[in-house]
């Protein structure tokens, strides 16, 4: 499979008969024999499935959305962006103004604005924007995924016939995990 940069946007694709991925009940997981058998059927034929079912409070992506509308609707010279802003803390989390970013074509950049948080905790040099409940929802939402994930690791392990928490252990500090809020405005071109 080629690199995301190796691919000739001007190219044209050729198009396949559309194969639905699986779709494996979140609520079954890890503990149903047959849930864990379509997962390793998945993963040995097409290489993925879709998890339903998996966010059982509807609340914590609709805050999540609501939460990134209000703050990459805010100005960009507006004060609660600009205390975020990372190009002038020492850390890399927090918002990266649009352009802020390369993009995966070399001499281009991302046509996009984003907010990224690191793991719960004082380490991580997590900073956020003065609006109300915008900590304490995308937390909720960075729990509950974070939860999903557990789930899906120990789920992947059990299809692979590995000990259980083979994945989900290795996984679980979430050191190196990063939630990127990303904003893609209309584009004319």
């Amino acid at each position: 499979m080629p690199l995301t940069r190796d691919l000739q946007q001007s190219e044209p694709t050729r198009a396949s008969a559309v194969k639905l991925p699986a779709s494996i009940d979140f609520r079954c997981l890890p503990h149903d024999s047959s849930a864990i058998g379509s997962i390793r059927d998945a993963c040995l034929n097409s290489g993925y499935f879709v998890l339903q079912h998996a966010v059982d409070d509807a609340n914590v992506v609709t805050n999540t959305l609501e939460q990134m509308q209000r703050f990459f609707s805010l100005d960009d010279e507006d004060a609660r962006k600009k205390q975020v802003m990372v190009t002038t803390k020492e850390n890399k989390n927090g918002w990266t103004p649009m352009f802020g970013e390369p993009a995966y074509q070399p001499g281009t950049v991302a046509h996009l604005e984003s907010f990224d948080c690191g793991r719960p905790g004082e380490a991580s040099g997590n900073v956020w924007p003065d609006l109300q409940d915008f900590k304490s929802d995308i937390r909720k939402c960075w729990h509950a995924l974070a939860d999903i994930g557990d789930v899906a690791l120990e789920s992947l392990a059990l299809a692979a016939d590995l000990e259980p928490g083979r994945f989900r252990d290795r996984c679980r500090s979430h050191e190196l995990s990063t939630m990127r809020l990303l904003n893609y405005p209309a584009n004319d071109a």
